[in-house]
């Protein structure tokens, strides 16, 4: 047999891949694009939620910022509220003594100069305004909890909540109850006529009312905080005993 038979029978056995290959490389390279296609959808969904939480942090930056401006205010007005009491006592008592001086020593130097620093300053008038301002921002909430069978009260309002001795012992009974506070307090919040952007809340306890039951109030409040803080409200609390 000659080599140019074997040749021409080896041509004949041999099969053609160029068209299999052809397939392989178009699904190769469209799997490549939706691959592609893909990590770039994934990341622009990264991208956003990025953008959203730095904005959501901006925003939470800012009304920490806008509370700690408002407390600072707060404190200076007590203060210049505590000096102002000063003032208005040392005024009552001079014209106290004005009314059993006579006529003459209307003249005196050391109290007609005592009258007018009393009356210079517009004090009383300024407090009163920064008051006002502090007054727009805050809703001044008051929760009570009283020696009366540890009844609880909402400025002045009974919750129809006590809280006793069992219900601090009683670990379901006493999460029942902080859950029911902070319900009731919310509840009342949500259908409270007009806004304001934080909560300050006084919490009052009586000399009887042990300190067991007191903490039942503050988690009610702290859960409270956990609905306020995806609003971006925040509460103040301060602790007053009786």
């Amino acid at each position: 047999m000659s080599v140019v038979t074997l040749m021409k029978r080896h041509r004949e056995n041999t099969i053609d891949m160029t068209p299999l290959l052809d397939v392989v490389f178009i699904l190769l390279f469209a799997l490549i694009m939706n691959v592609t296609v893909a990590q770039a959808e994934d990341e622009a969904v990264i991208t956003n939620q990025g953008a959203q939480i730095v904005a959501l942090e901006q925003d939470k930056t800012s009304l920490e910022e806008e509370k700690t401006a408002l407390e600072e205010a707060i404190i200076m007005n007590e203060e210049q509220v505590r000096n102002n009491e000063d003032k208005l006592d040392a005024l009552s008592e001079a014209l106290e003594n004005l009314v059993n001086m006579d006529l003459q020593n209307l003249q005196d130097p050391e109290t007609i100069a005592s009258l007018e620093a009393m009356f210079e300053e517009g004090d009383l008038v300024d407090t009163w305004l920064r008051y006002q301002q502090v007054a727009d921002k805050y809703l001044f909430v008051e929760i009570k909890i009283t020696n009366d069978h540890g009844r609880t009260y909402l400025n002045g309002n009974y919750t129809g909540i006590n809280i006793d001795q069992q219900d601090v012992i009683d670990r379901e009974v006493r999460s029942d109850k902080v859950a029911s506070l902070s319900s009731h307090i919310l509840n009342w919040l949500d259908h409270r006529q007009g806004g304001y952007s934080f909560v300050f809340v006084t919490l009052v306890s009586e000399d009887e009312v042990t300190r067991a039951a007191t903490n039942v109030l503050q988690d009610a409040l702290n859960r409270l905080q956990l609905n306020f803080n995806k609003d971006y409200y925040m509460i103040n609390k301060y602790i007053r005993y009786e």
